[in-house]
């Protein structure tokens, strides 16, 4: 048997030392090493999107089972957990890696649950202590005291509500060739939505019009923002866009619901509960549907 460690927000931890670990896409651990740092290295990385307080869960599986293995951001390998072990362990001191089980974990598999320090382990990257992170509207959405670092990067976008509501009317309905590629052209869709969001002006049905959008990341953008709006129209946008095919339109529209205050947005989510992705979401973020 080998001994694995999951990291969760803390409020997870006494519902899955009862029920077990259930989450859609994969069970993300680290091997137990000799290296308590090491082995825990992900925790200030969790908590870079607002999390306060992480928990370690630990667990047991076979050593021949077959899971998941790779550095972040990288294609993985399919190996049996012993294997796997022996890649980062391998690799030196193991920052950046990361072991996926493709199962739940059974309640009587996991071994205890204590709460590591909470200032281990690095963010945005392994090597990014000394650089300074992005600061774009996009690559800082989400995450705790962010402003600040947004608005260094990128001064508040002088524009009126209007003018902005306007400006992304006209390029949902531009032809691509009309900029260079369609990767800029959703490029700037996020920016303005990011910013009408970043303002809370206007209102939900503002928006609706991209509803019709074919392109996912727009959507996904699109997603984040009715995450702002606390009407009944944007509670009943962000329920559509939980059908979508796409699993990041689909994360996203989830984690806005759930980011709502009280329980409607959890109440919302119980008609997904078969969807493994918005299952996920529940579960690092609030209770089982």
């Amino acid at each position: 048997m080998a001994t694995l460690v999951h990291l969760t927000p803390e409020k997870n931890a006494s519902r899955m030392l009862r029920r077990g670990i259930n989450v859609g896409r994969g069970i993300f651990c680290m091997p137990v090493l000799p290296h308590y740092y090491s082995t825990h290295q992900w925790v200030r990385e969790l908590k870079r999107q607002g999390q306060r307080s992480i928990a370690a869960i630990y667990f047991q599986v076979p050593a021949d089972e077959v899971v998941l293995v790779g550095h972040f951001g990288q294609p993985h390998q399919e190996v049996t957990v012993g294997a796997a072990i022996k890649a980062v362990m391998d690799s030196g001191d193991g920052l950046g890696f990361e072991i996926i089980v493709q199962r739940a974990i059974a309640a009587d598999e996991i071994l205890r649950i204590r709460r590591p320090s909470q200032v281990l382990g690095w963010r945005y990257s392994p090597t990014a202590k000394g650089r300074v992170p992005c600061g774009c509207s996009y690559c800082a959405r989400g995450e705790a005291n962010s402003r600040k670092r947004q608005d260094a990067y990128e001064p508040r976008d002088p524009r009126t509500y209007d003018e902005l509501l306007h400006q992304l009317r006209t390029l949902d309905g531009a032809e691509p060739q009309t900029l260079p590629n369609d990767n800029a052209r959703t490029r700037a869709m996020a920016h303005l939505l990011y910013e009408i969001g970043s303002r809370r002006a206007g209102r939900a049905d503002d928006l609706a019009f991209l509803l019709k959008s074919k392109d996912p990341a727009v959507l996904e953008a699109l997603a984040f923002t009715l995450g702002r709006y606390q009407g009944r129209t944007g509670r009943e946008m962000l329920v559509r866009l939980c059908s979508h095919p796409a699993d990041n339109v689909r994360r996203e529209s989830a984690m806005s619901l759930l980011r709502r205050p009280g329980t409607a947005g959890m109440m919302l989510l119980e008609q997904f509960a078969g969807d493994p992705v918005i299952a996920e979401v529940v579960a690092e973020h609030g209770a089982n549907p």
